[in-house]
């Protein structure tokens, strides 16, 4: 069971660091993830939304696959939405495409809407004696289902070389929106595509797991310190998300075996709280702010 855990903690850090990586490469902005974008928001609020229903109509149904399941059909229109929604360039640049400030602002907002959401939920659910998923704003790997030994690495694995495929669309694209369209690069194909890939990335760790907030954004970040990985987009998307899913690993390996007075802690609270400060800290340093 230890060997199943560390596997999802590597596979979930995997498609943590891909969630991000993707955005970042299709907005050319740092500090944009599934954190500020709002998409873990968005698959917090399909669960407590499939709980509620559940309650409500008493079915017996697992919640991870139906809140997945939610998330998926989310996701197809999310790509939808966003193909219709861009231009025939890049999401930033000269004015006349989205914001990438705008989008920002609005993730946050959406943040704080669910966390609202998510509070009169809890208040009624425990009112009426009803079970809530109250730990879901912190992931764990502590409570591990069986078919995540397939689920897990199948799905990061087909996502994992779509991805690969797209970090060259990506890479041609941040040299501009005019080069890409030169040579045929179907541009509103690759960033709703991108997008699309990041809310499934998010929404299949969120809905097993829980949120891990920040770590979508800082990993991407921490992982362009090395070497040629820093200018080659491909490079970030072939190796990082091997490098994530590890540290997420052996971070949750030690709160697995190093207890506070008996308890363990959910290593999403510990990222949360390690992420928001290497965070702040990452904003100083480069200068960037919303």
């Amino acid at each position: 069971m230890d060997l199943l855990r560390f596997a999802c903690a590597f596979f979930s850090g995997g498609l943590l660091f891909l969630s991000g990586s993707l955005i970042q490469g299709v907005s050319f902005n740092e500090i944009s993830g599934p954190s500020t974008l709002g998409l873990n928001a968005a698959c917090v609020l399909a669960i407590v939304f499939v709980q509620g229903l559940f309650h409500i109509f008493g079915i017996e149904l697992s919640l991870e696959w139906s809140s997945l399941g939610i998330m998926f059909l989310v996701t197809i229109l999310f790509y939808f939405g966003v193909y219709q929604s861009v231009g025939e360039g890049p999401v930033v640049g000269n004015g006349k495409e989205i914001e990438m400030k705008n989008i920002l602002i609005f993730g946050l907002c959406f943040n704080l809407f669910v966390g609202a959401i998510f509070s009169v939920m809890q208040f009624f659910f425990i009112n009426l004696n009803m079970e809530f998923p109250a730990g879901l704003w912190f992931g764990n790997f502590k409570f591990i289902p069986p078919y995540a030994l397939f689920f897990m690495p199948g799905s990061f694995f087909v996502i994992y070389l779509i991805s690969i495929k797209i970090s060259k669309s990506l890479q041609i694209m941040s040299f501009g929106s005019g080069l890409a369209g030169g040579i045929g690069l179907p541009i509103k194909k690759v960033i709703a595509g991108s997008v699309a890939l990041s809310l499934l990335c998010s929404a299949i760790v969120t809905c097993f797991f829980g949120v891990f907030a920040f770590l979508g954004i800082l990993f991407p970040l921490l992982v362009r310190n090395f070497g040629s990985m820093k200018y080659d987009l491909r490079k970030e998307i072939l190796y990082g998300p091997l490098i994530g899913g590890l540290i997420i690993a052996l971070l949750d390996l030690s709160c697995a075996n190093y207890t506070a007075w008996g308890a363990e802690i959910p290593v999403g609270m510990l990222s949360s709280l390690v992420g928001s400060i290497l965070f702040m800290i990452v904003l100083v340093s480069r200068g960037k702010s919303l």
